[in-house]
């Protein structure tokens, strides 16, 4: 008789046991696919089609995805490009982290996901990421780098645009790294990071003119969004046309 009692109360604690593991995967499958929705409704996926689970191991995609994050919580009307592809005078292709427009003209973004100490000047070609003195790295001058970016979308903007535009150079680093000495006189251009970009971003747009109409924003995007599509093919080859240069 007792046996009977004990597995009686074994079968129920495990019918319990079963019922409450069911209920988490069921929870647990509907919190994953709300989020997944979520995402799929969101401006960052249907800019870049790209997850944030996707690209959380990228080297540079997490800083990207934040950064757009930011600029989209922004009030005044406004389109974000991630990932544009554009081409020089010499045909050589350039790739714009992110742009952003809006009525005060358009903000060109390069994102540095770096950690570490950063030192930099704006003669110098290439700026230092130090950890240690036997741990730094090197990588090539983003002012210089994202001033390539800006004459680029000047060249495309001149072939559509019978107004003025004005582009603006915003680099932003992580929040994990630390500018220690960064020298620079560039006019319109402002070295920043992650946590900085709101605050700076809202101070630029309240002392600057209103240039675009909403009409002329989604006709800039419109113009843009075309050089955001491009194949794996050529992304390769503007990655070792890259490294050809910078070599």
């Amino acid at each position: 008789m007792e046996s009977i009692i004990i597995y009686t109360l074994l079968a129920i604690v495990l019918i319990c046991v079963c019922y409450l593991f069911n209920r988490e995967l069921k929870y647990e499958k509907l919190k994953y696919l709300t989020n997944k929705q979520k995402e799929l409704d969101s401006n960052y996926f249907n800019e870049t089609k790209n997850f944030k689970t996707d690209i959380i191991n990228d080297t540079g995609a997490p800083l990207e995805y934040y950064i757009f994050q930011t600029l989209d919580k922004n009030e005044n009307y406004h389109k974000i490009i991630a990932n544009c592809y554009l081409k020089d005078q010499k045909q050589n292709t350039c790739e714009i982290d992110i742009i952003f427009i809006t009525t005060t003209g358009l903000y060109v973004i390069e994102s540095k996901n770096f950690h570490g100490f950063i030192y930099g000047n704006q003669q110098y070609r290439y700026w230092t990421q130090f950890f240690n003195k036997n741990s730094k790295y090197h990588f090539f001058n983003p002012i210089w780098q994202n001033k390539k970016h800006l004459e680029c979308l000047n060249l495309l903007l001149n072939q559509f645009l019978t107004t003025n535009h004005r582009l603006s150079s915003y680099i932003v680093f992580s929040n994990h790294c630390t500018l220690k000495e960064i020298r620079h006189t560039e006019q319109n251009c402002i070295i920043m990071q992650l946590k900085d970009l709101e605050t700076i971003i809202n101070v630029d747009i309240i002392n600057s003119p209103i240039i675009y109409t909403k009409q002329q924003i989604d006709d800039i995007y419109q113009q843009l969004k075309k050089y955001s599509c491009v194949s794996k093919t050529e992304k390769i080859n503007h990655i070792t046309q890259l490294e050809k240069n910078h070599s």
